[in-house]
């Protein structure tokens, strides 16, 4: 029971617990979810996992009308969760302790009483047991303790009698290390999940009237940077350097398109090309240039954003042609931001980044 009680005071002590226990409408809650591991690579039925268990903990806030932006999605909620996953192999994989933030979106049937919600979670876990090539030769999935988690669920919720609410969904999940260190064929798996949610101080929906400015198109600049492992048989850890500049167009009071170009400089490239004999001495095999175009989801403060590019210059096999980039970023002030995000080649991880930017109105 030590991992569930850890989970319980991280929940109960963190600070956005703290910060949510006001005369908000909240909610507290606990999850129960058993799926089964998704193999996307061959090299993953070697887990031989079993049937995939969670339970977790999560406390939310939910917006009433406070901002403007609570009206165009309906009204969301946004919170923390903390969970403990077994994963049926507690010689290859034990279990997994993970935590983070997730905003809930309201979809339809929203009548008071039931309603359909998109839920978006992404945070930190721990893996009790990652790949080590004497200990556990078998996990060649995930190469370190510390990862990247991310969850997509849809969820059905039904208020019962007394502030109670039911819940019941279905979740894709995915952690891995952003390739840090290899191997980092990642973990994807899908749950089927029941809770229950206690409502305190439910509030009606205050319609925000003061009118709404239109949103102005503006010029982003963004640096960010990366560690990457080059190779299984590597120790080591590589920096990574992103240049992005880009225009952003809105298109509703939600979404915005963007487009513009990114410089990368990935001085794991040589490394990894020297160990796989794939002419290594070329002159700017460090270097990637690409155009993109994509879209972005901005509620309040963050956004959401998936990038889709092509390199148009690059002498390493492994980042050229097609490449993607998603994240999240959140507003520290009228122009600045932080990113946090995965640059991937055909949708293989190549490093995971954070970074700083600017906005410039145009």
């Amino acid at each position: 029971m030590k991992p569930l009680t850890l989970l319980l005071i991280l929940l109960l002590f963190s600070p956005e617990f703290v910060m949510a226990t006001d005369q908000r409408e909240t909610a507290l809650g606990i999850q129960y979810g058993n799926g089964f591991l998704l193999a996307h690579r061959e090299e993953l039925n070697y887990l031989e996992a079993g049937r995939f268990q969670t339970i977790g903990f999560n406390y939310e806030w939910r917006k009433r009308g406070e901002e403007p932006w609570h009206s165009h999605f309906a009204y969301p909620a946004s919170g923390f969760f903390a969970s403990y996953t077994s994963f049926g192999n507690w010689e290859t994989l034990g279990y997994k302790l993970t935590a983070g933030p997730y905003v809930r979106f309201p979809l339809f049937f929203q009548n008071g009483v039931a309603g359909m919600h998109l839920k978006l979670a992404g945070g930190a876990s721990w893996l009790e047991k990652p790949f080590e090539p004497q200990e556990n030769p078998r996990n060649l999935a995930i190469g370190t303790h510390l990862n990247v988690y991310v969850k997509a669920q849809l969820e059905f919720t039904y208020r019962l009698l007394n502030n109670w609410e039911a819940t019941a969904g279905i979740s894709f999940n995915h952690f891995s290390n952003g390739s840090y260190k290899k191997p980092n064929k990642g973990i994807n798996y899908t749950l089927l999940e029941l809770g229950l949610l206690k409502v305190f101080n439910p509030k009606e929906v205050v319609p925000y009237e003061m009118p709404i400015s239109q949103k102005s198109n503006f010029t982003s600049i963004l640096l960010s940077g990366s560690l990457r492992s080059p190779h299984i048989n590597s120790d080591s850890q590589f920096g990574v350097l992103t240049f992005q500049a880009s225009y952003n167009y809105w298109i509703s009071k939600k979404f915005y398109l963007s487009g513009g170009a990114d410089l990368v400089y990935n001085a794991a490239n040589r490394r990894e090309a020297e160990i796989r004999n794939r002419n290594p001495n070329a002159r700017w095999i460090n270097y990637q240039i690409g155009l993109y175009g994509g879209v972005a989801m901005n509620y309040g403060p963050s956004t959401l954003f998936f990038n889709k590019g092509y390199s148009v210059f690059s002498e390493d096999i492994t980042t050229a042609g097609i490449y993607h980039r998603l994240g999240y970023r959140r507003s520290l002030s009228d122009h600045f931001f932080v990113h946090a995000g995965i640059f991937s080649n055909y949708f293989k991880a190549n490093f995971m980044d954070i970074g700083i930017g600017i906005n410039l109105s145009s």
